[in-house]
């Protein structure tokens, strides 16, 4: 189903977006708390890029990394997320229900509904037990 390169990395999905042409770098300084988020907001309402903030800071004190966001703020960067194109991510959104739900509880009967596995009772164990 994917036709896109896989990403193993938050460093190969930043190149691919960057090649793209969908990496902003912003090396001005951007304050954490309050600035960063108008930044954020503006650029997720105008179907913007990617951003990477190379010089975050907080009460005049500099990050020791940059903070990137934006990262999912188009349907394509979800597709390329995925490493699908967007005409295949409706036949993923199929995909997953029936991939979450592996049959009935062992305890109860009843449909998971989807939860995941650590959550479900175990096969032989009791409720009431």
């Amino acid at each position: 189903m994917r036709s896109l390169p896989v990403f193993h990395d938050l460093r190969a999905f930043l190149s691919h977006a960057e090649a793209a042409g969908e990496l902003a770098r912003i090396v001005a300084p951007v304050d954490i708390r309050h600035e960063m988020a108008a930044v954020q907001l503006a650029a997720l309402r105008a179907g913007g890029p990617v951003l990477r903030f190379e010089t975050a800071e907080s009460g005049g004190e500099r990050a020791r990394m940059p903070v990137v966001s934006n990262l999912f703020g188009t349907p394509s960067r979800v597709a390329a997320g995925l490493s699908l194109r967007l005409d295949e991510v409706p036949a993923f959104g199929q995909f997953l229900p029936a991939a979450r739900d592996d049959g009935p509880d062992h305890c109860t009967g009843r449909r998971s509904g989807g939860r995941p596995a650590a959550n479900r009772t175990p096969p032989g164990k009791r409720l009431d037990s």
